[in-house]
């Protein structure tokens, strides 16, 4: 798996109609050992900024998740692991920050915050794909979560 590209499989999920959380959590779930579909479905109500709401940027939810499959606290009581854990997907998330100037779908696709969107998804035509930078912040999560995956000892 040296030479998979997991950028270029979650934009290709993307281009398939998967969310972008879906998109970057299918494409790093290789990795992991998850199947496909697996990932498909428990991304599911991530898209659209979570639920179409436009807040928390799918494609770095999708992120989090699979470095939390690689890597993530399983006791409770592990303090010092989850302390990790924050610092490390805090460091994720400020990567995508510097890229893109934001977490915030509602803010990286430039939509009005007074503007209520319904929970409808727009239908994925080329006129859609053209308009969305979301490919860009998919590949980009997507690089940044496998980088992070290869790099536990584990992997």
């Amino acid at each position: 798996m040296m030479d998979y590209d997991a950028g270029t499989a979650a934009r290709d999920n993307f281009y398939e109609g998967f969310n972008c959380s879906q998109s970057v959590y299918m494409a790093l779930a290789p990795l992991l050992g998850i199947d496909r579909m697996s990932a498909a479905r428990t991304a599911a109500f991530l898209g659209g900024g979570v639920c179409r709401t436009r807040e928390m940027c799918g494609a770095v939810l999708g992120m989090l998740m699979a470095c939390g499959d690689a890597d993530g606290n399983t006791e409770g009581a592990d303090q010092e692991k989850k302390g990790k854990n924050y610092l490390d997907g805090r460091a994720l998330m400020q990567q995508f920050r510097d890229e893109f100037g934001s977490l915030t779908c509602r803010e990286l696709l430039g939509i009005d915050p007074a503007k209520k969107e319904s929970a409808e998804p727009e239908a994925r035509t080329e006129d859609y794909y053209r308009k969305r930078p979301c490919s860009r912040f998919i590949e980009f999560a997507a690089r940044s979560g496998q980088q992070f995956i290869l790099s536990k000892s584990d992997f």
